[in-house]
């Protein structure tokens, strides 16, 4: 073998309707075989494939690359941090001293304690663990799905392959968000260290957007008694941005890239697709967030050196 394009196939919710899609994923090409026509074959085999074509986590040498085959620049995931540790955060940053001076004031302006409690107490909102996702996922997708213009489809086939039969399901924390005894929203978080602190990151989540701030705000206050540093949350969605901001969240350098190509079939809701602000995405999405933390065994070794993944790159506040 000289050369691999794989990908993950999708359902993408455009407006009222659905479309084949599917997240490019780990082109590789030996480095003996490159510039030989290995990878314009692979690339033509997998445009082949679905309506709609998607990247996610894609490198600088990628995005050129695409962008010449006729791929829209999407941008960056929005990238929000929420600190729980002041003292652990500036350390992480190397002394940068100035994260202590600002996270008081951006508590000032909300408390994800004060509104979990308010999600808790007035809402009767709760987090219930669980240990695998269920058929009370589909009343969560069915709830939200209307709510935002474009996303991938969640329902219970997609998400129990996702993230329950991931080769490692105990990297993964999921959670309902219940009210009485229906599930309003779920999320997806992983535990993963980050310049030697332990951290939580919302890999995934979904619910009607009235019920982002509790869902939001018990996450955060989940990730707090779980003794995390801090909170990253990667996505796009601008209905939570305000909300992000009342929790006490604020914005660092974008890293994750997010690319995509509208196949001729697709033509009629291209100018929704390439509109940024009308897209629910999160790094759960495609396999960007497959764990690679200070701790993690997964992709390990000289696959690196042949894929398309970026190098890590350094948070910056």
């Amino acid at each position: 073998m000289v050369g691999q394009q794989a990908s993950v196939p999708v359902l993408l919710k455009v407006g009222d309707q659905e479309y084949r899609a599917s997240w490019g994923i780990d082109l590789m090409v030996h480095r003996e075989w490159r510039l030989k026509g290995v990878a314009p074959a692979l690339s033509a085999a997998y445009e082949s494939s679905a309506d709609i074509l998607l990247g996610l986590g894609m490198s600088s040498a990628a995005v050129r690359s695409y962008s010449r085959a006729g791929w829209s620049d999407m941008g960056r995931l929005g990238f929000a941090v929420r600190p729980l540790d002041v003292r652990a955060c500036a350390q992480a940053l190397q002394g940068r001293t100035q994260l202590a001076r600002l996270v008081p004031n951006v508590l000032v302006g909300g408390s994800s304690a004060l509104l979990a409690g308010m999600a808790r107490g007035l809402k009767g909102c709760s987090l219930e663990p669980i240990r695998e996702f269920d058929e009370r996922v589909e009343g969560v997708w069915q709830a939200s799905a209307n709510d935002y213009h474009v996303l991938v489809k969640r329902d219970f086939t997609s998400l129990h392959w996702r993230f329950d039969q991931f080769p490692e399901p105990g990297r993964y924390k999921r959670y309902y968000m219940m009210r009485r005894s229906r599930a309003l929203g779920y999320a997806v978080v992983r535990m993963d260290r980050w310049r030697g602190h332990s951290i939580g990151r919302i890999v995934d989540y979904l619910g009607p957007r009235k019920y982002l701030s509790p869902l939001l705000a018990l996450l955060i206050e989940e990730m707090r008694t779980r003794g995390a540093a801090a909170v990253f949350v990667e996505h796009l969605n601008k209905e939570a941005a305000v909300v992000l901001s009342l929790l006490g969240c604020f914005r660092v350098t974008a890293v994750t890239q997010f690319m995509l190509k509208v196949q001729p079939q697709a033509a009629g809701v291209a100018g929704m697709l390439n509109e940024a602000g009308c897209w629910f995405a999160t790094r759960g999405d495609s396999d960007s967030d497959m764990p690679e933390g200070e701790e993690s065994p997964v992709r390990e070794g000289a696959a690196e050196a042949l894929s398309g993944r970026p190098e890590r790159e350094p948070l910056s506040a």
